[in-house]
């Protein structure tokens, strides 16, 4: 690890003094504080690894020959091409579209109704119980929006209609 002296400013922050380079925030442990960093400054963002930029600058070229040949033992019956070809053909979907048949949601009062028949859905299996979550939290969200925009439904009523305590 390199370290620098005290009594030279850091030369990748110039412009910053002495104190300020020194004034990293740690806690009693000696760790670093979330949002705080030993290098502030940090990566550049876009900078890419000397690792990466060579293997790039050695495919340069030849990548539509590699595909190929990969295509080409895929269809050869080699299982290891094959999955590699579909990995890179259809990548795994992490979120999709669902439909569910809301109301119309113009008063914080109409979320109730949403909520159940969110969870009417996940009982159903039209969308699953990871799915029913992120729309109970949008509900949540605008529940707490349309509260706070009209006043129509005291927080305390509307919780004991969804039965929270």
């Amino acid at each position: 690890m390199r370290r620098t002296s005290p009594s030279k400013p850091n030369r990748n922050e110039p412009d910053k003094t002495r104190e300020q380079q020194a004034a990293v925030v740690r806690n009693e442990r000696g760790q670093f504080v979330p949002g705080a960093s030993g290098n502030p400054a940090g990566r550049k963002e876009g900078s890419r690894n000397r690792a990466t930029l060579a293997l790039q600058a050695l495919l340069e070229g030849e990548g539509e020959r590699i595909i190929r040949k990969a295509v080409d033992m895929a269809l050869a019956g080699n299982e290891t091409a094959l999955r590699l070809v579909l990995e890179r053909l259809l990548p795994v979907v992490k979120d999709r579209p669902i439909s569910l048949d809301l109301p119309q949601l113009a008063k914080a009062s109409d979320v109730a109704e949403a909520v159940r028949r969110a969870v009417e859905a996940v009982a159903t299996g039209e969308v699953t119980p990871a799915e029913a979550e992120t729309v109970l939290k949008l509900l949540e969200a605008l529940r707490v929006a349309l509260v706070n925009r009209d006043g129509d439904l005291d927080v305390e009523k509307l919780d004991r209609i969804l039965g929270r305590p």
